[in-house]
């Protein structure tokens, strides 16, 4: 028997994790794959803030009909990686003089109003940096800007 993370649940029904020693019962990691397909600031479901929850899991999770709306999703995602690639310079002249930072990811225009300087876009899912608006590398939110390093640790990313 092994203790889900999230709802500290005993089963013998658990998904392990080794990237970050996560576990989930059926039931929560059926949640997470629902919430995301809810909300784009989720997508797509993931076990940890580094890595996707494994399309193969999330079959074996989800009912046919919500696995589809996840696979559809996953297609518009990947399309949208590199469809917003080609940027209108005066669109995005008029959005950063209005103090929105360009998502590395797509390109999107992203308004941040207050917190840390972690941002995931709702567009593309891309986790950046608001303060050089490079995209975070690796688990610890590594992006390289030069922000000192006790303002960045408040960031629940880090």
């Amino acid at each position: 028997m092994t203790t889900c993370t999230a709802c500290f649940a005993k089963s013998s029904d658990i998904t392990l994790f080794s990237c970050c020693s996560s576990s989930f019962c059926k039931d929560c990691l059926g949640t997470k794959c629902l919430d995301a397909i809810k909300s784009r600031a989720t997508f797509p479901a993931s076990c940890c803030r580094e890595r996707e929850i494994p399309l193969q899991q999330v079959r074996r999770i989800l009912n046919k009909n919500d696995f589809q709306t996840y696979e559809r999703l996953l297609r518009e995602r990947a399309s949208m990686k590199g469809a917003c690639k080609r940027v209108d310079p005066e669109h995005q002249a008029v959005l950063t003089a209005h103090g929105f930072k360009m998502c590395p990811g797509c390109h999107a225009g992203v308004e941040k109003v207050g917190g840390c300087e972690h941002v995931k876009c709702i567009m593309c899912g891309t986790d950046f940096c608001v303060t050089c608006e490079k995209e975070y590398k690796g688990l610890r939110g590594l992006c390289g800007c030069k922000l000192p390093l006790p303002e960045r640790r408040s960031c629940d990313f880090l």
